[in-house]
């Protein structure tokens, strides 16, 4: 007897009918979420970053209720043009009932064309060298993206591939100068600044004993960690003693330099992302201003 197969809904696949059955279908074992059941976004109280943009929504599974999507997408601060994205996953009511995150970084790039629609505006996100974990969404408008298959084509369904764009978003990084920060009772350091991997080039702007933080995804499996270039913090910031190591469930491990801004000036902190003494893999960098 034939029988349909579908990988995952949301990223295409191809499907065989099976011929129709001469006695009552029985009930599926997962039942679809209606989006509209789900509860909204986290409200966040952090206002939206220039430069990035964050996307949620619960798409459709072949083989769970649904698959709880988050996208961030970062410019380039100097063009504006595409840099990166981290893109989470979560699978929602599988068979085990565990709902594990997969996250995704990578390098996303604007494309035009679908469908013979040359005029319709096309997201890639690359997978992060996976081509497995590749995406594709059409942009709907300011607000909405909807996912493509893996050909790049619209899906045909009725189902809801909808992600809508957050109005607040958790910043990933401080950008904000520092005299426009809110004041802190009792005279205390203003809030900490914080850069990832996923931005280099942001600019930073600190106070006078602000505190800020570099978090930077590392592979301890493999031996490749950061360093950061000696004398790049040029005395404006102080490091605040050697990095440590964070390695939240479900996502890669990460590196945290901790500093403290210790007198007016500007410098540019540089990372470099190394597997012992041979030759940087990767490196970042981040202008820093400390009035």
């Amino acid at each position: 007897m034939a029988v349909g197969t579908c990988l995952l809904v949301g990223a295409g696949c191809s499907r065989q009918e099976a011929p129709a059955a001469t006695q009552a279908p029985a009930e599926p074992l997962f039942r679809p979420i209606d989006p509209a059941q789900m509860p909204a976004a986290p409200a966040r109280s952090v206002p939206a970053t220039p430069g990035v943009s964050r996307y949620f929504g619960v798409l459709p599974c072949a083989d769970c209720a649904g698959i709880r999507t988050e996208l961030t997408l970062i410019e380039d601060p100097k063009t504006g043009g595409p840099q990166t994205y981290e893109l989470t996953e979560t699978y929602l009511g599988t068979m085990s009932q565990e709902e594990k995150p997969v996250t995704t970084r990578g390098a996303w790039s604007t494309l035009r064309g679908v469908d013979g629609d040359a005029a319709a505006a096309v997201i890639a996100l690359d997978g992060g060298g996976n081509a497995e974990r590749a995406r594709r969404f059409e942009r709907l408008s300011d607000r909405e993206l909807r996912q493509l298959d893996r050909e790049g084509k619209r899906i045909d369904s009725s189902l809801n591939y909808v992600l809508s764009r957050m109005a607040d978003a958790p910043a990933p990084l401080t950008l904000s100068p520092a005299a426009s920060l809110p004041a802190v009772p009792g005279g205390a350091v203003q809030p900490t600044a914080m850069v990832t991997d996923m931005a280099s080039g942001w600019p930073v702007a600190l106070a006078v004993g602000q505190e800020m933080t570099a978090r930077l995804t590392a592979d301890r499996a493999a031996g490749v960690r950061w360093s950061m270039r000696d004398g790049s913090d040029a005395g404006i910031v102080a490091l605040q003693g050697p990095p440590t190591e964070e390695t939240p469930a479900g996502r890669p491990a990460v590196d945290v330099f901790r500093f403290r801004a210790v007198k007016p000036g500007t410098t540019t902190l540089t990372f470099d992302l190394k597997k012992g003494a041979a030759a940087a893999i990767r490196s970042v960098s981040y202008p820093v201003t400390v009035q």
